[in-house]
């Protein structure tokens, strides 16, 4: 093997390829996730109870579920054709939905602070996204596992009517959305 001299052709980009590699290891590398701070979880709480009031049962099991995510832009938190297991809440920074479609690169969606974003067919079902969900710049999340949303759902008729509103929200800005595009 030859030895390493500066400047050689084969083995600066050879390093670029060890380098592009470790980028895209840890882009693409779950970390586990931190128990969320109370502070974190109220912030949520805060927000979802502008829509209804929530019980102190739910408000306690919520907090003991919650758990936090800190991403560099670029990470992937959920490959295409991956199941989704988290609801994430920006609490800074934005995420996007991305797919691919006869070759190309489309963005279904951009979410920002303040709102939530998960799977839909994760969500409903564990089925397998469709969709990439990527950051476009450096976030902070705040995430409940959504096998444990499913079971608040089941326990809690005000989570039913928050998620409701919220949804019928979120169809009226991408129909706005849409008609903008048209």
């Amino acid at each position: 093997m030859e030895k390493y001299i500066p400047g050689n052709i084969f083995f600066d980009i050879f390093e670029l390829l060890i380098i592009l590699k470790i980028a895209h290891i840890l882009l693409t590398t779950q970390l586990p996730p931190r128990k969320a701070m109370k502070s974190d979880s109220d912030l949520v709480i805060d927000l979802l109870s502008r829509v209804y009031p929530i019980s102190d049962g739910l408000k306690k099991e919520a907090h003991a579920n919650m758990v936090t995510f800190e991403y560099p832009k670029g990470h992937v938190l959920v490959k295409a054709y991956a199941i989704c297991n988290y609801v994430y809440f920006i609490k800074k920074g934005a995420l996007m939905g991305c797919t691919t479609h006869k070759k190309k690169h489309i963005v279904t969606y951009i979410s920002v602070e303040n709102e939530f974003v998960s799977s839909i067919s994760g969500l409903y079902g564990n089925g397998a996204s469709i969709e990439a969900i990527v950051a476009v710049e450096d976030v902070s999340l705040v995430a409940i596992p959504a096998n444990v949303l499913q079971d608040f759902f089941q326990r809690y008729f005000e989570l039913n009517f928050i998620f409701r509103v919220m949804l019928e929200r979120y169809y009226m800005d991408a129909q706005e959305r849409a008609h903008i595009v048209r």
